[in-house]
């Protein structure tokens, strides 16, 4: 195992082309299929073992004529002259000059591959890893294991490849877990917040609204601001009458910047389906007769202004934001607001690696949930969707930030000013990670994407809290 699997991995891990490391698997297959056969020998009988042993490596011996072919034809595609990269062209031929792998060859490694000792033993992943290399005929090769993995096994110390198989494939095993768990998390999306690391900390990305016409997106701007004035001073004087509308005009008033670059276009939507809603409210209640139709009158052209605002920023992601809000159970608005306040506090209460500014963003959302609790449901239910979508970015920007830190992280490194800071975020980290993955029972099943969050943030809960564990026993050893 050793040999095939250093032998490979390390020169993928040197930026090798994957054909050299196809021929470096190739050239270890002998030594491989000798030690595989005798590992399964422990967990069955010595002779047995012998034999197939002895057949590996008579198999692996008997077709020097093959092999010989394959590698003198790759010289050749190298040292051609022809146009075209050389090494390209290597790429795309086959390993075998043959039509497709040797009888010879798949007979010892079916062999090898139906062990179940092996298999019991955690070989399954090397298996797959040697299969993709030698692909059938007219196919590429590729890695299994990807090159960030590959790189990875092949760093590891001596002292690593020396514990015995059965260690080396389970830890194996589990980082093939933890590569299928980081690619199912889904990417952050365009929203009023999206999050990024800032030095040491989880931060927030600069708000990218992505205008079409830049120019039009300031004259409606310039005109909804103007009417929002208007609207908000003629509402104060019937504030009796209309309390919940009164406040919404004037938060938006308050909320809308003079400039459209600095303008949130997910934030004026939910301010502007407070409004809508507000009105249809009032309409539906015959409340308007008492402000002589003039102030929703006044409130429903603001809105349209605000709608046409809207259309200069085409990446509002509409159709998933209608799917999130079909997926609220109704009556249960306030549990699910409570669920997502939970994400600010917990983001508070780490500020070793959660930025001030992030936690900022998560209680405005929190806060902007908060104001509609008491008018139109319709109203409360578009801000939890805004705060579900802002929520669910940080939480993928924390699964990511904790992999980057996670993987900085050089185990047994106790000592130094270094090791101390990192101690010091990974700490911090596994108290985010732990109230993080608490209260998402439930949730995972209503909304896209919390479910292959919540398995990547346990997992990281699971590290951490090896990890951990593991530094204070050391600690405690050099008392």
């Amino acid at each position: 195992m050793a040999a095939i699997a250093k032998a490979a991995a390390k020169a993928v891990a040197a930026n090798a082309p994957l054909k050299a490391t196809v021929k470096a698997a190739a050239e270890a297959a002998t030594a491989y299929a000798a030690y595989a056969a005798a590992y399964a020998a422990d967990a069955a009988d010595a002779a047995d073992a012998a034999a197939k042993a002895a057949d590996a490596a008579a198999t692996a011996t008997k077709p020097a004529g093959v092999s010989w072919r394959a590698v003198s034809n790759d010289v050749q595609v190298l040292t051609s002259s022809g146009p075209g990269d050389p090494m390209a062209m290597l790429l795309q031929t086959s390993l075998w000059p043959e039509a497709d792998v040797p009888i010879w060859a798949r007979k010892g490694w079916n062999l090898l591959r139906g062990d179940n000792a092996l298999r019991d033993a955690g070989f399954a992943p090397w298996f797959a890893w040697y299969e993709d290399l030698l692909p059938p005929s007219g196919a590429t090769p590729t890695d299994h294991f990807g090159k960030e993995l590959t790189r990875r096994i092949a760093l590891q110390p001596d002292e690593w490849w020396d514990r015995g198989a059965e260690a080396v494939n389970t830890d194996i095993a589990a980082w093939l877990a933890e590569r299928d768990v980081k690619k199912a998390v889904p990417a952050q999306v365009p929203a009023a917040y999206r999050f990024s690391q800032e030095g040491k900390r989880i931060g927030v990305a600069p708000l990218d609204t992505g205008t079409t016409d830049p120019k039009s997106a300031q004259a409606f701007l310039d005109e909804l601001r103007e009417r929002a004035e208007m609207a908000a001073e003629r509402l104060e004087s019937a504030r009796n009458a209309v309390p919940f509308l009164a406040d919404e005009v004037s938060r938006l008033h308050n909320f809308l910047p003079a400039a459209a670059a600095d303008l949130n276009p997910y934030l004026l939507r939910c301010r502007l389906a407070s409004i809508d809603a507000a009105v249809a409210t009032l309409q539906a209640a015959g409340s308007s007769r008492e402000l002589s139709d003039d102030p929703t009158m006044q409130v429903t052209g603001l809105a349209l202004i605000g709608r046409e605002l809207l259309l200069s920023f085409p990446d509002l992601r509409t159709r998933e934001r209608e799917e999130i809000a079909r997926a609220i159970p109704l009556g249960q608005e306030q549990r699910i607001t409570d669920f997502l306040t939970e994400t600010s506090k917990a983001a508070a209460q780490a500020p070793e690696v959660v930025s001030k500014q992030a936690v900022a963003a998560l209680e405005a959302m929190a806060a902007m949930a908060q104001e509609a609790v008491d008018g139109p449901v319709e109203a409360l239910r578009e801000r939890i969707v805004e705060q579900i979508v802002v929520d669910r970015n940080f939480r993928s920007e924390a699964v990511r930030f904790g992999w980057r830190l996670w993987e900085r992280m050089q185990p047994g490194a106790l000592d130094g000013a270094e090791a101390v800071s990192k101690h010091f975020l990974i700490f911090g980290f596994a108290g985010l990670v732990g109230t993080l993955t608490t209260p998402v029972l439930g949730i995972a099943a209503l909304f896209a994407g919390y479910g292959q969050i919540d398995r990547a943030l346990k997992l990281l809960e699971e590290q951490f809290t090896k990890y951990t564990k593991e530094a204070k026993n050391s600690r405690d050893q050099k008392k």
